[in-house]
């Protein structure tokens, strides 16, 4: 769901807050609040960053008193340490989306178009999101506790999910197949340094740079940005 800043700020005893992050309010009416782009909390990365060139983040160190802005880009992969197999994250804690010319097919896995890819937490809500697809329930080990042949389940504390729409939903299935899976998450600054996720660690994501090294680096043609 949505909450204001301002109620944000008192609810957290903050000082300030900074009002970013576009969120899904009309795109996916069921989940209104869905950030679009970085969402970083306390080292925990719950919302990958957008590939959207033009869009900056801007990442607070609590507890270095540091603050980074910039484009970061993200890679994310789910690895079976028994096989060795591994599957690349499309989102983070993000409805997927079923490929058009598999909109009809109850069965995801005879879909021949690229689908998504996408790992939940029991911070994305009550629920995660429900229709046709594969999905795959872990306990904190990566361990698999169950598999079901359409998406939409409750996680208990501890858990996590992954969902897969489209061919990719044949390819989850086939990586969590015998063994543990593993979750690898690297976040990156524009000079391709890793940043490291760590306790005190906040990120959010905006539009367009304002300034940088005290010039203005607004794009031209940002109308009323």
């Amino acid at each position: 769901q949505v909450e204001r800043t301002t109620d944000l700020v008192r609810l957290s005893g903050a000082l300030a807050g900074v009002n970013a992050s576009f969120f899904t309010f009309t795109a996916n009416p069921q989940f209104p609040g869905d950030p679009v782009g970085l969402g970083l909390f306390d080292g925990e990365l719950l919302s990958e960053p957008t590939t959207d060139p033009a869009e900056a983040d801007l990442i607070i160190d609590a507890a270095g008193d540091r603050v980074l802005v910039g484009r970061l880009t993200w890679t994310g992969t789910m690895h079976n340490r028994g096989t060795g197999k591994v599957l690349p994250l499309e989102f983070l804690n993000h409805p997927p989306v079923i490929p058009p010319g598999c909109a009809a097919l109850p069965d995801q896995t005879q879909c021949a178009e690229p689908g998504d890819v996408v790992h939940f937490t029991p911070e994305f809500g009550v629920a995660t999101p429900a229709g046709p697809g594969v999905e795959v329930v872990l306990d904190r080990r990566g361990r698999v506790l169950g598999t079901s042949a359409v998406r939409g389940t409750v996680l208990a504390p501890g858990q996590s999910s992954l969902q897969a729409t489209g061919r990719d939903a044949a390819a989850l299935l086939e990586v969590t197949e015998g063994g543990p899976v593993r979750r690898a998450l690297t976040l990156a600054d524009e000079n391709g340094d890793k940043v490291a996720l760590r306790p005190g660690l906040f990120g959010v994501n905006g539009r367009f740079q304002l300034i940088e090294d005290g010039e203005i680096v607004v794009p031209v043609g940002t109308g009323s940005f």
